[in-house]
């Protein structure tokens, strides 16, 4: 099939077909002439945008949360060798707890403190609280 059947709308093809000929007229559709008679304001086609420039794709943002970072940094320290069940919403995973600490304890801080000294505080919070935490090896607390 030629790529040329995008290039026009439905009734300008068909109306080149019945100058052309090609159609007898038992074979001309019932709405041709009542499209002949009431046109649209907008001719509708294919391609719509043939003079001016052409759309650029859509990109999507590339989008990066606070809760992204501290959990890329929870797992190159932590050997969290969790096996998470999708089908259990009922439990958070550890990284979950982790994330949600760290928002709560920063959210009582009252001056600014660093990501690493916070993020060291909540594994010494969550360790204080009954919470295993496995350092990868060379890594630790301090």
């Amino acid at each position: 099939m030629s790529r040329l059947w995008k290039i026009g709308s439905i009734f300008s093809r068909l109306s080149g077909m019945i100058e052309g000929g090609h159609l007898k007229s038992t074979d001309i559709p019932i709405w041709y002439s009542i499209y002949k008679r009431f046109p649209p304001i907008r001719e509708p086609r294919y391609l719509a945008l043939t003079e001016g420039d052409v759309p650029k794709a859509y990109e999507p943002p590339k989008l990066l949360y606070d809760e992204d970072i501290i959990r890329q940094a929870y797992y190159e320290d932590i050997d969290d060798g969790e096996i998470i069940k999708l089908k259990n919403n009922d439990r958070k995973s550890r990284s979950q707890v982790f994330i949600d600490e760290y928002f709560k304890l920063k959210s009582k801080q009252k001056s600014s403190i660093s990501h690493s000294k916070l993020f060291r505080l909540t594994l010494e919070h969550l360790q204080q609280h009954g919470h295993p935490i496995m350092f990868k090896i060379g890594r630790s607390l301090n």
